[in-house]
Order: C-alpha cells, then sequence, then structure tokens
C-alpha cells in the first residue's frame, strides 16, 4: 500500500491529489520512510483545510492516518481524546473509496484493547470486504430496517434535545444506508465467542460494546466514517449463516466504515448537569 493510494479525495480529510485552485486551503508536502521498501520516499501532497468546528488549521487526521499505514510516529495536534469523542458522529453517508488493510487493522487493533468481562477476550471481528458478501449484509439491513426507518422519519417525532427537522435528517440517512450499505469499502463484524451455544448472545453485550466504542473512536481519528448498527440482527440466523459462524459465536453488531460524505462533530448532548445525579436519582433532572 503506497502513501499515494491513501490520497482519495474525501472533503472531510482534506487529503487529495493536488487540486488546482482549492480555496482556503494550503498545501504542504509530507513525505517520509515506511517500513516496507514500496512506501520509501513517496510524497503525498496534503491539504491543510480548516474544520468547520475549529478555528485553527489541522492536519490531525491525516497525519494519524499516515501513521496508521506506516507506523511511523508523529506528533498530531488535535488529537487529544476529548476532541476525538466530541467530534464523533454517527456517520451512515459513506464514500466507496477503499480504506487501506494497514488503517483497518488499526482499528481492529483498537477494538482488541478494549475490557472484557473476566478478562476472557472473547470478541472476534470479521472484516468484510467481498463485494457480494458486503451486499448479503446491505440486504439483510435494508429488509430489517426500511420500513421502521421510513414509519420513523414520516411520524416526525422531536425530543427535547432533537428538534424535528434534525431527527428527520437522521432518519434519512438511516433509509439513506439501507440503500447503500453494500457500497461501503469495508464492513466489520463484531462476534463473540460464547460459553455454551445456548446462551443469550445479549449476555456477552458487555464484553463486545467497549471495543465497538474503541473502534469508533479509533475511526473518527483517522478521518474514518462508521456508525454500528443492529437491524441485521433481526435475521440473526441468516447473517449468521452468511458469515458461516460456528454455534457458538454469536454476531453482536455491524459497523459499516469508510471515507465519510458529510462532516464531522461536534456532536450535541445536554450540559452534564442534565444528566449526571449524586449518590441517587433525583427527579430535577430533566427526563423524557
Amino acid at each position: 500500500m503506497s502513501l499515494d493510494q491513501l490520497a482519495r479525495p474525501s472533503p472531510d480529510l482534506g487529503v487529495r491529489r493536488d487540486p488546482a485552485g482549492e480555496r482556503d486551503a494550503r498545501r504542504i508536502v509530507v513525505s517520509g520512510e515506511a517500513a516496507d521498501d514500496q512506501m520509501r520516499e513517496q510524497r503525498l501532497v496534503v491539504e491543510r483545510r480548516r474544520h468547520p468546528w475549529h478555528s485553527s488549521w489541522q492536519t490531525s487526521d491525516v497525519f494519524l492516518l499516515l501513521e496508521a499505514a506506516t507506523s511511523e510516529p508523529r506528533t498530531t495536534p488535535g488529537s487529544d481524546v476529548f476532541e476525538v469523542m466530541s467530534t464523533c458522529r454517527a456517520v451512515r453517508r459513506l464514500r466507496p473509496e477503499p480504506v487501506p488493510d494497514a488503517v483497518v487493522r488499526r482499528l481492529v487493533e483498537a477494538a482488541g484493547y478494549a475490557p472484557s468481562g473476566r478478562n476472557l477476550q472473547r470478541a472476534r471481528w470479521i472484516v468484510v470486504r467481498d463485494p457480494a458478501q458486503r451486499r448479503r449484509i446491505g440486504d439483510l439491513n435494508r429488509r430489517a430496517s426500511l420500513d421502521h426507518a421510513t414509519a420513523e422519519r414520516d411520524a416526525g417525532r422531536e425530543l427535547p434535545h432533537h428538534e424535528r427537522e434534525s431527527r428527520r435528517g437522521m432518519w434519512d440517512a438511516v433509509l439513506w444506508q439501507a440503500e447503500h450499505m453494500h457500497e461501503a469499502p469495508v464492513i466489520i463484524v463484531a462476534c463473540c465467542i460464547m460459553d455454551d451455544a445456548e446462551q443469550d448472545p445479549g449476555r456477552y453485550a458487555s464484553s463486545v460494546w467497549p471495543g465497538v466504542q474503541n473502534l469508533l473512536l479509533a475511526a473518527r481519528a483517522l478521518g474514518l466514517g462508521a456508525v454500528p448498527t443492529t437491524y441485521a440482527l433481526a435475521f440473526r440466523n441468516e447473517l449468521e449463516a452468511v458469515l458461516e459462524l460456528p454455534g457458538h459465536v454469536r454476531a453482536q453488531a455491524i459497523i459499516p466504515i469508510g471515507f465519510p460524505l458529510g462532516r464531522f462533530g461536534p456532536v450535541r448532548r445536554p450540559p452534564v448537569d442534565q444528566i449526571m445525579m449524586c449518590d441517587r436519582w433525583s427527579n430535577e433532572s430533566p427526563s423524557l
């Protein structure tokens, strides 16, 4: 995998092949040696773009993507974990451009750092790139989500923290994903190895979902969009047959990953004073 192959068009990453006449962009050249001889002395033109939620010029996403592919340590401004968390939105609209293998491996590595019950480390991550497999998974997601997401969008509900039009936009994104999931370059299926095939898979969720969150944060830090979905689990037997899972291994979540079509954060969340209580439940905290 060459550094030039990382220069895929992406409005959010700001990584392009030196486009002429770009506005509000400064170009810098990033070069360096990698462990792989095929990557040596290659140069990548990187645009430093102004993030819409940040007033300073940043290249953190680009440098972290390079680090993931080359294993070269770099100092990356703006890579603070709280910044990553506060801009890690659910990104459902993804570009079809491929994600480098080295970057995908870094995501799974991050997922593996998460804690697990009894430290059994039973989470497993199936990386699906095969177009036929992606289409099968996408079809299951579409069957499970289309009617529900359409009804939710058309209902026009709003919540105290989520106004009607914004919420409608979210469901539009869910419907977009229903039609296009198979186009995501990578779908990662989070699975768990159970003690007994007859157990409820939900019993193992607490040992898998921390890894899912690690994966999402790593994706955001690398400038990739991702979101977990469980719609396809409505057809669990079909999904697990597609993945050829043995009886004691169950799927927990499906995570499409790719370069985003939309923008990252900031996320909108209630202030701490509305969600934190001291010592016991308090009715003074606003509720849904």
